[in-house]
């Protein structure tokens, strides 16, 4: 669990607390008057293990590799090209969700013949919910920043410059310990949800940068770290920026 279900906050514990109080709870064949010899804690232990199990049995990112889907930062997929990969790998549909037009999970469904522990998973098809994907331009980013990226720069030296600016686009996107936490948004103002503001760089007078937006002008300065150059994801880690 440690290596495979992380939570994107940092808290690991927190993740799997919320988990078992909000879906492990329900399973009635989880509940302690439904095993012979019962010790404490054993249905938590039951549902983790059986969870994780079924993780291995569906590995999304294998799934998607062998349909030629990878993650990429220049190139884009469709719905129906993600959708059908894995609808043949689980053998029913699969609900793919997205946030930003960024792959962000994907839901397979079950009908559990016989109790949780040691029943059959039968691949079933979703009750009611549905795909938030555009059909078109999503996109699967990599986990690591990109190569051609300068290296993250600590404490208050400025970081290095990949070259002169050239209008590039894109939008500031908030993380702290290795996760996002939201976007700055049209007004300059830190959002952990809703529609970040798309940003264009501008080099300015002396050694600092400007990122302009389509809607109000703002600069961008914090820790004694300027912007310097925007690509089409940075990314601001507390003391540290990711260009």
């Amino acid at each position: 669990m440690r290596t495979f279900w992380k939570d994107w906050k940092g808290d690991d514990p927190n993740l799997w607390e919320h988990e078992w109080n909000k879906h492990g709870t329900c399973i009635s064949t989880l509940e302690t008057h439904c095993y012979d010899l019962y010790y404490p804690q054993q249905e938590v232990v039951d549902y983790f293990d059986k969870t994780v199990e079924l993780f291995h049995g569906l590995p999304t990112h294998e799934i998607l590799a062998g349909a030629g889907i990878v993650p990429s930062y220049t190139e884009t997929y469709s719905l129906s090209e993600i959708h059908d990969a894995l609808v043949k790998a689980h053998g029913a549909e699969v609900v793919v969700r997205c946030r930003h037009h960024n792959l962000n999970e994907a839901w397979y469904f079950f009908n559990v013949a016989g109790p949780l522990q040691t029943g059959k998973f039968v691949p079933a098809n979703p009750d009611g919910q549905t795909s938030n994907c555009p059909s078109k331009g999503i996109r699967y980013q990599p986990k690591t920043p990109r190569k051609d990226e300068p290296t993250k720069t600590r404490g208050p030296s400025e970081p290095t410059s990949t070259g002169t600016p050239n209008s590039k686009r894109g939008n500031l996107i908030v993380s702290t310990q290795g996760q996002q936490r939201g976007c700055i948004i049209s007004r300059g103002t830190w959002f952990t949800a809703g529609t970040c503001a798309t940003f264009r760089i501008e080099k300015a007078s002396g050694s600092s940068s400007t990122s302009r937006c389509t809607r109000q002008h703002i600069t961008i300065l914090e820790n004694a770290l300027t912007i310097y150059t925007l690509c089409f994801q940075t990314h601001y880690n507390r003391n540290a920026l990711y260009m």
